[in-house]
């Protein structure tokens, strides 16, 4: 599936903005942009033990189970959102 470019990309490139925090993508075209990370986001699975119990849990045990994702169109959570186990539900 591609995606396009988040509406800030052309605001920032023409001066309408002068900044955005956000998320990114590998398939958004950034050369011409100065990016800077501003601090590294780290998932975590966060389970009942009843359910899930103590041990390491790997994505692709989950795949049966119903996933609750934010919305959003691009970076990381779109790519976690696009995994095959996951089914999108409204927030």
């Amino acid at each position: 599936m591609r995606r396009s470019s988040p509406p800030f990309l052309p605001a920032i490139r023409d001066g309408r903005l002068d900044f955005a925090i956000g998320t990114l993508s590998d398939e958004m075209k950034l050369q011409d942009l100065h990016v800077e990370p501003l601090f590294e986001s780290e998932f975590v699975l966060v389970a009942n033990r009843a359910r899930i119990g103590n041990g390491t849990v790997r994505l692709a045990s989950l795949q049966h189970e119903q996933w609750v994702l934010p919305e959003t169109q691009y970076g990381l959570l779109q790519r976690t959102a696009d995994h095959p186990a996951a089914q999108r539900y409204p927030p």
